[in-house]
Parts: structure tokens; C-alpha cells; sequence
């Protein structure tokens, strides 16, 4: 969510196909408007792909924000 109360989707991965940990950083488009703010993560499947009958469990840990031209 944006300044102004947006709401925007990003896809943090187009599949989760691995176990063990993994790093996945995202790029925040420049129209977003900081400061943003996560209000939730959705696991959902791929629209038009078979369906999921896997199980398990997604943890997070030591999440970070990239703002475009910061360094």
C-alpha cells in the first residue's frame, strides 16, 4: 500500500519449485509512491495450470525494501 492507500500486486516468484532457503529480491516500480507498507502475502496457483495438491510451509525472515535510484 502507497501513501495515498493503493494497492498494488507484485509476484515475488512465478513458481515455488525449491525447498530449503532462498533469496528473492523485487525491485519496487518508481510510480509506487513511498513509503509503502506490506499488508500481506497470497500463495496462490497459476491461473490456467493444474491444480496444486502439494503442501507446506512458506517462512519469511529479514525482509528489505529496494527504492529505485537508492543505493
Amino acid at each position: 500500500m502507497n501513501r495515498y492507500g493503493e494497492k498494488s500486486l507484485l509476484t515475488l516468484a512465478k513458481s515455488v519449485d525449491w525447498t530449503g532457503w532462498r533469496r528473492i529480491a523485487i525491485v519496487l516500480p518508481p510510480d509506487l509512491n513511498p513509503p509503502v507498507r506490506l499488508t500481506s502475502v497470497y500463495v496462490v496457483r497459476s491461473l490456467g495450470g493444474a491444480p496444486v495438491t502439494a503442501a507446506g510451509t512458506l517462512r519469511f525472515r529479514a525482509l528489505a525494501v529496494i527504492i529505485p535510484g537508492s543505493s
